[in-house]
């Protein structure tokens, strides 16, 4: 993730000074490419900068709950940006998205497996549910099982190189060593 200020039309005529303008108050985010389509996400967003200088990163990553609020704020502030189809399906889901990962990680597959399902009703493709949905699959040696929504999700996100990783370990584990 690279951030960058917003530029805001700065014009001058060749030889003039020009004007500093003081920091624009929003951040272009540039999200990797795997990630971006992961989520559904354009490869770069526009959010406010927080008022605090803080930005929703940690150990250089940017955090769900973080970049859900920013865009959250953005359209508040800025109805426009819900003109993008891909922004308004993230801010219907990243709260979903985000209990998807909580559960996840404190090995609760029963409510993760519940939040998939739902989110698979309304998107039958959608990605992280169908990672989520793998990985439970893997953690109960269901090795074919997992590879398949591995697979699946590939195919909305070829970029996403954890579920690659994924689908070549589940591959292995499932005796299909040509997959892995």
């Amino acid at each position: 993730m690279r951030v960058w200020p917003e530029p805001r039309g700065c014009a001058g005529a060749a030889g003039s000074l020009l004007a500093v303008q003081p920091p624009s108050a929003w951040l272009s985010l540039e999200l990797d490419p795997g990630t971006a389509s992961f989520f559904g996400l354009p490869e770069r967003v526009q959010i406010p900068a927080p008022e605090d200088g803080a930005l929703p990163v940690a150990d250089g990553r940017l955090s769900m709950t973080g970049l859900g609020e920013a865009l959250t704020r953005a359209a508040a502030e800025h109805p426009e940006v819900l003109a993008r189809s891909e922004i308004r399906r993230f801010l219907d889901r990243w709260p979903r998205y985000a209990d998807l990962d909580r559960y996840l990680r404190v090995g609760n597959g029963r409510f993760a497996r519940q939040v998939a399902e739902q989110l698979l009703k309304d998107d039958p493709e959608d990605p992280p549910a169908r990672v989520t949905l793998a990985c439970l699959a893997a953690g109960e040696d269901r090795w074919q099982e997992a590879a398949q929504g591995f697979l699946g999700a590939l195919e909305r996100a070829p970029n996403y190189a954890p579920a690659r990783l994924h689908l070549a370990l589940a591959s292995a584990a499932a005796g299909d060593r040509a997959a892995a």
